[in-house]
């Protein structure tokens, strides 16, 4: 990242990300494929934050 405007946008973005595959999550309950599928990009989603924090 080039900024810290930067890494704030790529930050919010992924938070965003996780509160919408928490969403999702119970619009699909019954369908095992989208629960794991949405499961997979908040764990990615969670990693690129960890990404961001200090040391």
């Amino acid at each position: 990242m080039k900024s810290k405007k930067d890494r704030e946008t790529a930050v919010k973005s992924m938070e965003e990300a996780i509160e919408h595959t928490r969403q999702e999550e119970l619009l699909h309950q019954d369908d095992p494929v989208a629960l794991e599928a949405l499961a997979t990009m908040r764990g990615i989603a969670q990693y690129l934050l960890s990404l961001n924090r200090p040391n």
